[in-house]
Order: structure tokens, then sequence, then C-alpha cells
């Protein structure tokens, strides 16, 4: 995961030691700045020569000496605006590589250092390109100006090149390509610590909505970061104040008996009023808070299980939460405090984190199940899914997503896949849930095609733990209806 993510933008950048005085000429500076050859200072410069600092691994810029260029190279455009001339304009380019932890979890580090270096090279090849390491596998580049559509041509070339190159000559299939942000100088910014900040905006709107492309800075992301900072610090709050709610959807099997819940997060701000979790749960992930809501809807599912209202629960578990390697100690340690056996629980990992699951994150989910808890792929058929991955991925249940149920009506396709899933998973023992059934249609097709278990509308909305004994006599009405 790259070091420069929303919540962690670079810093230091504000704090760049000025080691070359201002006596230096301008012109001197314009030519050391866009060199495409890391050299050595001019004599003519008044300093004795020294080697550019380089980074070991790559021969990238180390991030002191690319930032100590970038600086000089801004306090040249403040100059040359401060005497109403033109100033050189410039382009920052952050670059972060697409699934790096996976990469390197999976196949090794010297992989990914294989990868890393080629990114270096291959941008060094660049005409009036400047690379630097920032850290970890963050890259900064400098290029002279700031035209968008030739940018765009070049990136695109660029990244082309570099997939090229591992893909063939180095064989390393695994990489995904890179995610490029943007900005450019004086246009979006005249410092050097803001114009790194509103690349990084870019690059982070580029992991959401671009990934593997070229992401240029706006202004209209600068107002939906400080939102999500506000949302971040919101949230820390929330799980301080207890504002958040656990509300339960039922799952029942063919027969309409009831099976289990699964428990929906909902956050009751205190002024907004109810936030839906796709508002807060991404940049719980990226903020990191994600562990501690985690943990407090684990625990909050607890107490609700000793209530005896329910006795199955299915919560749902993000993929970010297995980035330390702890999960199972976490949850072990939570069910033993509050004394809930795991076999009360169905833990609910989305498909689109299970198939980039590196060996790493699939100890984890074996961990999980040897301890006694089901595992159920969540949203499936929302990924390049492959029945393959069955086999290698340990799971008991399956829930297709509800794009299928919803379409099974008039869309042939939808309709053979859903029962080529049924089919297979009957084979290997997983049970079927179909998710997001709101007509009495959807669920004969449903019913139909193989599902062993019901979830939507249809069976009944979500709702509070005090509301379920009420709601349990729909359940029955339905089981009426089969």
């Amino acid at each position: 995961m790259s070091s420069a993510t929303m919540f962690g933008l670079i810093e230091g950048a504000g704090h760049v030691a000025w080691l070359l005085g201002a006596t230096f000429a301008a012109g001197f500076f314009a030519s050391c700045l866009f060199s495409t050859e890391p050299k050595v200072l001019s004599e003519k410069a008044g300093l004795s020569q020294r080697p550019v600092d380089l980074d070991d691994l790559t021969g990238a810029l180390s991030r002191g000496a690319f930032l100590d260029r970038l600086e000089l190279q801004m306090r040249m455009i403040r100059d040359a605006e401060s005497r109403n001339q033109a100033p050189p304009e410039l382009t920052l380019l952050l670059i972060d590589v697409d699934r790096f932890k996976q990469l390197n979890d999976g196949f090794g580090h010297s992989t990914g250092d294989d990868v890393l270096v080629e990114l270096v090279k291959q941008a060094q090849t660049r005409p009036g390109w400047q690379i630097g390491r920032l850290g970890g596998d963050e890259f900064a580049v400098l290029v002279a100006g700031h035209d968008h559509r030739e940018l765009g041509n070049n990136v695109a070339a660029y990244c082309a090149d570099l997939r090229d190159a591992l893909h063939r000559r180095k064989g390393i299939l695994a990489f995904s390509g890179v995610t490029v942000g943007a900005a450019s100088a004086p246009m979006n910014a005249s410092f050097a610590d803001e114009l790194l900040k509103l690349t990084d905006l870019a690059l982070y709107q580029g992991k959401k909505e671009n990934r593997g492309g070229l992401t240029f800075f706006n202004p209209e992301m600068r107002e939906e970061y400080g939102r999500a900072r506000q949302v971040a610090r919101d949230l820390k709050a929330a799980v301080l104040l207890d504002e958040f709610q656990l509300h339960y959807q039922p799952i029942v099997s063919r027969e309409g008996e009831l099976a289990s819940f699964e428990a929906l997060l909902r956050w009751k701000h205190p002024l907004s009023g109810m936030i839906p979790p796709d508002q807060f749960i991404p940049i719980a992930e990226q903020s990191g808070i994600i562990d501690r809501l985690g943990a407090w809807v684990l625990r909050r599912a607890c107490e609700d299980l000793k209530s005896g209202v329910i006795e199955t629960v299915a919560v749902n578990i993000s993929g970010a939460q297995f980035r330390h390697g702890e999960l199972p100690d976490q949850i072990l340690k939570i069910l033993r405090e509050e004394g809930v056996k795991a076999d009360k629980f169905i833990l609910e990992i989305t498909e689109t984190a299970l198939i980039s699951a590196t060996p790493f994150v699939l100890e984890q989910i074996k961990a999980l199940r040897q301890l006694g808890f089901r595992i159920a792929l969540d949203d499936f058929g929302t990924g390049n899914n492959s029945f393959n991955m069955f086999r290698s991925i340990p799971v008991d249940i399956v829930k297709i997503d509800k794009s299928y149920s919803q379409g099974m009506a008039t869309d042939p396709i939808a309709q053979v896949f859903v029962t080529a899933v049924c089919q297979v998973c009957k084979t290997l023992g997983i049970c079927v849930v179909m998710e997001g059934v709101e007509t009495e249609e959807q669920h004969s097709l449903a019913l139909l095609a193989g599902a062993d278990r019901i979830q939507g509308y249809l069976i009944g909305k979500p709702a509070a733990l005090r509301d379920i004994p009420s709601r349990r006599r729909s359940f029955g009405t339905l089981n009426s209806r089969i």
C-alpha cells in the first residue's frame, strides 16, 4: 500500500532544508533540475563536486534529493511571478504500483524489487522526466510543461511499455499496473508542499475511479478531501460515543425457515442523521479506523447473540482488516471476553477482497475456519470471478450479488450464471444465498435456479434488535406462501 494515501499525505515537503543557497543563478537551476541524467553539481555554482543522492535499489533520486529539486524549481516559479515574468511550467506526477503489497507477499520481495527497478528504468528513458523514490512503491516525477493531452499520451505510453517489459521480458504476470496522479505549477500551486498534496489527492481519486490510469487534479478534489477528513474525525468520535447501531436482516431457507441474520452497520450522526455505510466504510478503511470499527461490530453482535433473539449472525469483514495479520487473534480475544462461540458467526468477505487475497491473507482465513467460523464469499459475480476460486479459497457459503437476482427475469445470461453457480456449489458442498430478492418472481426464479437460501426485502428489511421479535410473524407468512 502506498505511504502517500489520502490520510497519509506526504510529509516533510514543507520542511525541506534549503541546502543550496539563493546565490545560485536561476539559469543554472533550470539546467540542473531538468537534466535527464543525474550529474554532479557544477563547480561554476561555487561548490566542490559531489554526487547526487540516489536510491540504492532503483537508481532514482532519493526522497531528499528529489524534494530539494522540487523546492528549488518552485522557488524559481515564485521568483519569476514576483518579477511579473512568465514562470517556468512543470507537472508533478506521483506513481503508485497497484496492489504492490499483494505482489510482494504472494511472490516475494525480489519480484517486488524487479518491478520497482523496471519502473524507474522505463521512466529514465523518457526525455525530460526526472524520477525520485519517495518511499516504498511510490515514486515522483518532474516533467516540464502542463499540456494534459501530451502528458496523457506520454504516461499512457510509459504504462504500456512498463507492463510489456514486466510481462513479456521478465515474466512477472502478477504486475497489474500503476496509477498516476498529476498536478501542475504554477497552475495549481506555487509551493512544493501544496503541489505534493494536490498531486496526492489526484492519485487518491485515481485509485478510486481510474486505477491503472492518469488522473489530473481538479479543485473539486480539495472539497472532497475536506469532507473525507471531517468524516474521518467524526468516525473516531463516533466509536467512542457509541453512535453506531447494528440492524439485522433475515436470511431464510428454501422452505422459508429462518436460517440466520446479517448484521448491517448503521451510523446515526448527531447532525447528519443516518449515514449509509458506502459513505463511511471506504474512509474508515483508508484512515485505519476500520480495525476499531470491526471490533465494535463484533462485540455488539456478541451482546445481541446473548440476548437470545438471534441465534446465528453474519458480520462483514473488510479486506483492510487482514493487513496486519492479527485478525484471527483479535477476533478470538473478543469472543473469549464475551463468552460467545465461533460457530454462532458467519464472516462475510467480498469477492473483490478474496480475488486479490495473498497467501498471507488466505492463511488468516484458514485460521478463522479452524476456530469454528463459517466463511461467506459476499457479492459474488461483481468481480472477475472464476469457479476455480472455489478450490483455492476456503469458503462455506457463496452469496450471489443482488444484481443477478434483480436481472434474472429479463436477462437469460443472469439465469444461466446463477444456475451454474448453484450447480457447482452443490457439487462442492457450498451453500448458496441469493441476495437482493424483492419480488415473488425473483424469489421463484432463485429457487428454480437452485439457491439454498434467500435474502432481501421480500423476506424482511433490516431492523434493530428490539424490532425483530415482532417481525418474525412476517417470516411465517412467507413460509405459508411457499
